[in-house]
């Protein structure tokens, strides 16, 4: 048994050849051929119309017959369209079956015509839609990746909504390579690239979700903003490189000026009107976007259909003209294209309907630019006048006139009537009995706007349709301003207007009387490419700001704002920096609360370097890790941030004084040991800002010193140590070598070397609260406990011998313990000591007076005294008077009331009783030990 194989694709399908026969009958509605089989006979093809077909597909006696290589190859291409035309039926469906796993010639059956989960491949009611489809259909490579791709959709839409749709990463990518190319239109056009490769993924996402779902409907939302950000991009590169260009080159308009009496061709003419008018080109450039972008749209327009017949135009009217019928309505009787206009007679009902689709599907194709692919789908569908209408816009041009005479003549091309083209296109607009889309179509071509306007029904159609009028009318103008020699060129028709200009196109835009129209003007990417094309950054980025505060979903249209202002201050356009830099710090805050710690530098590195400290330093503010930290730090290096200052800042807004914290009540039971909160850590922690470089030691000493005032004045001595601790040892010396290799044998700055003593003096007193607190631990709570003696008879020597022993080891314990007691006394007496007799003029008293005056800081150190000196001189006196050393107490009299160290002025009057107090119970010691005597004490001094 004889075989053919038709190719479909991904797989091969083998007929034999009666079930060949078998789907030719019904594969004969689709391809429009007709034929009968007589044996081995060369089998004839007609064509037919939808009647005929109907009319042979309810006759039980129509017979298949055999059909040559020639018919096979027809039938074959045609399975190829179907099976592709099912193939993107089913990928944007949401209920297929997903049992099945192949898609072969079983799945499918040729025959008559179905209309059950069929694909309708021409007409609505399924006339000429043979292919029945069953419901077990499903595309391999679908079902085999579908599990995981159902993952990695729901992964992707996760991080959308939590990521700025995956888009930061990439645009910190682009723009942090643009700042080393120094190229920033590359950038603009990298940033439209990401954004059409998210897009993508985001489509492909979509055709996963049950449509109805609310992450479908977030998903629909989400691909519409991006996509008009990508064409809002695409705008800005293609706009903004021309300006660039133009301003580089100078063009030198003199050159440019029109010669009128030299005879030029059209298309010359508006080659130099291109090149000299500014508003024109950037006119075009506008169309030429809006053309593109429609062009992207095609693949989503779902009335782009094949038709049946490749040869024949009007192919049901013919054939009621060959085989008329009586009662058919009247219809045209001839079959050239002016018929019907000339006739006044319609054509068949169904050579209207496939007349309107085709004439939306043509003017889809000129909306994106395309006129060739509308050329050739009008001869393919037997209308090559038609396509020949669509010809005569292409301007003049004789090279002949440029050149010299020669021999040797060029071939003049496109249409040296182009004026009288224009105006019977302009007439065709007009006819009332041709569809909207049709009078729209001739309506473009000749500039006619009101007739163009009915088939617009977008923002982006409708500045198309003006903005293409507004070119006509430049190009007309411009046209006719030169000379013609050879005839007098028709006048423009009533009605064609030469008012428009950008700015009141955009006037009627949004003041449309069509309200989706209106409302989408007020669109945010419809208003940053209104004021992309009329060249008014500053505006639009005034009117984001406040669109942004009032805006939830602002996230991605900061990151979008962002990027813009980088580019427009990148490419030198004047504008106010102080929107700008706002725009770009609230970018900078966003990048902070979604964590990116990475890109928050490079993107502070664009603002004003006070500005750059200030944000940066409170971004770092919530860094608490050492190595997010030194992270951070080299990544502000890297991006060029001053990061002494930042730190600094850091420090400086982490430790605020405040004096209302500062209390002279004493209470030594709190001086012990003091709780830190939370805050206080942050205090504590921040230190480590002025850790990492070495340059700045001394002002890590210097805002250490700050915050130790702080805990003193707060009586938590632990958080003063801790603060003490991160100050690394031989900081001092640090500080001196860096100091004379800078200035070599010169004398350290007042204000560092002030510091210096005073980190010294808060070091003494820290240390003598520290030895205070291990002498009171020693003391108190450190002496072993006596064993207690009982009555013990004659017959317990046992327990007499232990008692003994016991004793023994008491006595070795309290002989350490006083021993120990004792250096614990000692060490604590001369620590405490060394504070009130600092050196060179007394604790936390400045040295050096020529420093530059700090009343804050002069305050603080003041206080300080006044909190810790009485202190200290309790804390000593505690230990004289515990250890019994009373002569000591009456020398710390002394020294309190000596005016070189004026310790007496720290005292208020009623700290000063409480010491002359316990003065006094060391004095009635004193003397009541008769071996005691005054000889050692000066009376002068007492």
């Amino acid at each position: 048994m004889a075989e053919n194989k038709f190719n479909l694709g991904n797989s091969i399908t083998t007929f034999s050849t009666p079930h060949l026969q078998k789907s030719i009958a019904g594969l004969a509605a689709v391809s429009g051929i007709s034929s009968k089989f007589e044996g081995d006979s060369t089998p004839s093809v007609t064509f037919s119309s939808k009647k005929q077909q109907l009319n042979n597909l309810d006759n039980d006696s129509f017979k298949s017959p055999a059909i040559d290589a020639k018919d096979i190859r027809k039938i074959e291409s045609r399975l190829f369209e179907i099976r592709q035309s099912l193939q993107q039926s089913f990928s944007k469906s949401a209920e297929l079956d997903k049992s099945q796993s192949s898609f072969s010639s079983q799945n499918m059956e040729f025959g008559p015509i179905a209309y059950q989960d069929s694909v309708m491949l021409m007409d609505h009611r399924g006339v000429t839609a043979p292919t029945i489809v069953t419901k077990d259909i499903a595309l391999e490579e679908d079902m085999t990746n579908s599990g995981k791709d159902d993952k990695a959709v729901t992964d992707y839409i996760d991080q959308m909504d939590t990521d700025f749709s995956g888009l930061i990463e990439d645009f910190f990518k682009i723009y942090t390579s643009s700042i080393k190319t120094l190229d920033p239109l590359e950038a603009v056009k990298e940033y439209e690239k990401t954004c059409n490769e998210h897009l993508l993924m985001l489509e492909n996402a979509m055709k996963k979700l049950v449509p109805g779902q609310r992450r479908a409907k977030i998903l629909q939302e989400k691909i519409l903003e991006l996509k008009s950000e990508k064409y809002t991009w695409r705008l800005i590169h293609s706009i903004y490189k021309d300006r660039l260009i133009s301003s580089e080159e100078n063009m030198d308009l003199e050159n440019l000026m029109p010669d009128l009496i030299k005879l030029q061709s059209d298309k010359k003419i508006v080659d130099n009107l291109f090149d000299k008018d500014y508003e024109v080109r950037q006119a075009q450039l506008v169309i030429d976007w809006l053309e593109n972008n429609a062009g992207d749209e095609l693949a989503n327009f779902h009335e782009k259909v094949e038709y049946f017949s490749r040869q024949v135009c009007w192919e049901n009217t013919l054939h009621d003209l060959l085989f008329p019928k009586p009662g058919s309505p009247a219809i045209a009787k001839e079959m050239d294209p002016d018929a019907p206009i000339r006739s006044g007679l319609p054509l068949m009902d169904l050579d209207e309907e496939d007349d309107a689709r085709l004439m939306k599907h043509i003017f889809r194709l000129v909306r994106a630019g395309q006129v060739s692919t509308a050329q050739e789908i009008c001869l393919r569908c037997g209308q090559a006048w038609r396509a020949a209408t669509l010809e005569g816009w292409k301007m003049w041009h004789d090279k002949n006139l440029e050149v010299p005479p020669s021999e040797i003549l060029c071939e003049a091309k496109g249409n040296p009537h182009r004026d009288i083209w224009k105006i019977s296109c302009w007439k065709l607009s007009e006819l009332a009995n041709f569809n909207r889309y049709e009078r729209a179509l001739y309506a473009c071509l000749s500039g006619n706007l009101n007739k163009i306007i009915p088939a617009c029904e977008t923002w982006d159609d409708y500045l198309w349709a003006y903005y293409k009028c507004f070119v006509d009318q430049r190009v007309e103008q411009e046209i006719r301003s030169y000379p013609r020699i050879s005839r007098t060129l028709v006048p423009l028709p009533n009605g064609y207007s030469s008012d428009l200009n950008p700015e009141n196109i955009f006037d009627a835009l949004d003041n449309s009387s069509n309200e989706t129209v209106k409302y989408q003007a007020n669109g945010y990417f419809q208003t940053a490419q209104k004021y992309v094309i009329l060249d008014n950054m500053n505006d639009f980025l005034a009117k984001s700001i406040a669109w942004i505060s009032s805006n939830e979903r602002s996230s991605d249209t900061l990151r979008f704002l962002a990027h813009i202002a980088l580019f427009l201050r990148g490419i030198g356009l004047n504008l106010s920096d102080e929107i700008c830099d706002n725009i770009i710090e609230l970018y900078v805050q966003c990048l902070i609360k979604a964590g990116k710690i990475e890109l928050v530098a490079t993107y502070t590195a664009a603002l004003p370097s006070q500005s750059q400290i200030s944000v940066y330093a409170k971004f770092l503010e919530g860094i608490h890790d050492k190595s997010e930290r030194q992270k951070c730090l080299l990544l502000g290096e890297q991006a060029g941030l001053d990061t002494d200052a930042i730190t600094k800042a850091v420090v400086i807004n982490v430790h605020q004084f405040r004096r209302g914290d500062v209390s002279r009540n004493i209470d030594i039971t709190k001086i012990i040991s003091g709780d830190i909160s939370e805050i206080d850590r942050e205090k504590i922690d921040a230190i480590e800002w002025m850790i990492f470089n070495p340059a700045q030691r001394i002002e890590a000493i210097k805002h250490s010193n700050a915050v130790m005032r702080y805990f003193i004045a707060c009586r938590k001595h632990s958080a003063a140590r801790e603060v003490y601790s991160k100050v690394p040892s031989g900081s001092i010396d640090l500080v001196y070598k860096q100091w004379k290799t800078k200035a070599g044998g010169s004398d350290l700055p007042a204000e560092d070397d002030n510091a210096i003593r005073e980190f010294l003096c808060i070091q003494a007193y820290l240390d003598a609260h520290e030895a205070f607190s291990e002498w009171f631990q020693q003391h108190h709570h450190g002496k072993p406990l006596e064993p207690q003696a009982t009555q013990l008879s004659k017959q317990q020597s046992i327990a007499k011998i232990a008692f003994e022993e016991m004793t023994k080891e008491y006595k070795l314990e309290l002989e350490r313990w006083e021993r120990n007691v004792k250096i614990y006394s000692k060490d604590a007496i001369e620590k405490l000591f060394n504070v009130l007799l600092f050196v060179d003029g007394g604790w936390m008293v400045d040295a050096r007076l020529d420093a530059v005056p700090d009343d804050s800081r002069k305050h603080q150190l003041e206080v300080l005294r006044q909190l810790c000196l009485p202190l200290i001189c309790f804390l000593l006196q505690t230990i004289l008077h515990a250890t019994g050393q009373h002569d000591q107490s009456l020398r710390l009299a002394v020294i309190i009331a000596s005016e070189q160290y004026k310790l007496y002025e720290t005292f208020r009057p009623d700290e000063l009783q409480q010491f002359l107090r316990l003065l006094c119970e060391s004095a009635k010691e004193i003397l009541s030990q008769p071996q005691a005597t005054n000889e050692n004490i000066d009376e002068n001094e007492i």
